[in-house]
């Protein structure tokens, strides 16, 4: 009956807060999204702006990391797809850092043109969420273009971005 249902979220409620808690210390994605799925099941508790802040404090950690690309883009995608995280809030907030992150890779030499898939991916999981992933990181390309010791690299980037992603590239390459 309603009232035991009830009842029985209420008893729930401190339990899941307590291991969510204990996930979100530990960084433990995976079991914070099954707590946030089992609370979202049972409706025992909305537990939306704690995993919130620990999203975008675990993407801005990634981000700002020295880990390679492909393990930012692995903590991006996971962390936005949690269920109780406001995926188009928190993308559109990371575009720009995302961008920059990608153009970090481009000049300390881990993201080569043969490895620009990475770049893809974060473009994905973004345009999913916010859309405007391209013209943040050709923005911040277009100071690398002209410089005399990147410009050739930094075509060979660009060029195998946008034939990767499908896109048009940035008007200062045409």
């Amino acid at each position: 009956d309603q009232a035991f249902q009830e009842s029985l979220r209420q008893k729930l409620r401190a339990p899941l807060a307590k291991a969510l808690r204990t996930a979100i210390e530990g960084d433990d994605m995976q079991t914070i999204e099954a707590l946030c799925g089992i609370s979202a099941n049972l409706r025992a508790g909305d537990f939306s702006s704690e995993v919130e802040v620990w999203t975008r404090q675990r993407i801005r950690g990634a981000i700002s990391s020295k880990q390679n690309l492909a393990w930012v883009v692995e903590v991006l995608g996971y962390a936005l797809k949690l269920p109780q995280v406001d995926q188009q809030a928190a993308a559109k907030d990371l575009t720009k850092d995302m961008a920059s992150r990608c153009v970090r890779g481009f000049l300390d030499g881990s993201v080569m043109p043969e490895q620009i898939n990475q770049v893809g991916a974060v473009r994905q999981i973004l345009a999913a969420c916010a859309g405007n992933f391209d013209s943040e990181l050709f923005e911040i390309m277009e100071q690398h273009y002209d410089h005399p010791d990147l410009a050739t690299k930094a075509v060979n980037w660009l060029v195998a971005y946008c034939e990767h992603n499908g896109c048009d590239g940035p008007k200062y390459l045409h």
